[in-house]
């Protein structure tokens, strides 16, 4: 079963994002902003900027090497990990966004359609670079397995993301 998020939780997403972001940036105005009221109308996605980039790159352990490589797509207001499509049936989702001066910051969840496992990416793109976090989670019947990654990788032309 795929969960799709109503506008106001995905505002809500957003807004927790957003807010933790500035909090770990240690803006003092972000405990004021939680107080603020959330609209019921807010739209589901503030997505597009990044739209038709696609970046290749590689993926390890937090700390550790790299262990594979990846190629990350930004289409129609989604993100994609080509690998984890691949590899896991990792569907396309919606992306988030928040800029800063020199660069775009984004988030996004994917689901396994056939597992209950989930994807949590949060990356910067900064010119032609892109680098981040990614923390799989798996629900298991007894107990939730939670592993944290790295990205890193460069934009590339569509056509020799193909070739990737």
């Amino acid at each position: 079963m795929l969960l799709r998020a109503t506008p106001r939780e995905s505002f809500a997403l957003l807004a927790a994002f957003v807010l933790g972001l500035l909090a770990h940036l240690g803006c003092a105005q972000a405990e004021e902003a939680r107080a603020l009221p959330t609209p019921t109308n807010a739209p589901s996605s503030l997505s597009s900027v990044l739209d038709g980039m696609t970046f290749a790159g590689q993926i390890g352990p937090i700390g550790k090497a790299a262990f594979t490589k990846d190629v990350w797509k930004f289409r129609e207001g989604t993100f994609v990990s080509t690998e984890c499509e691949k590899t896991c049936g990792f569907e396309r989702s919606s992306y988030w966004v928040l800029f800063e001066q020199d660069a775009v910051r984004f988030i996004s969840e994917a689901r396994c359609p056939d597992e209950r496992a989930t994807i949590l990416w949060k990356g910067v793109v900064r010119g032609d670079e892109i680098e981040g976090t990614f923390t799989w989670k798996k629900e298991r019947w007894y107990w939730t397995i939670e592993k944290d990654f790295w990205f890193k990788g460069t934009l590339v032309e569509p056509e020799m993301a193909l070739a990737q």
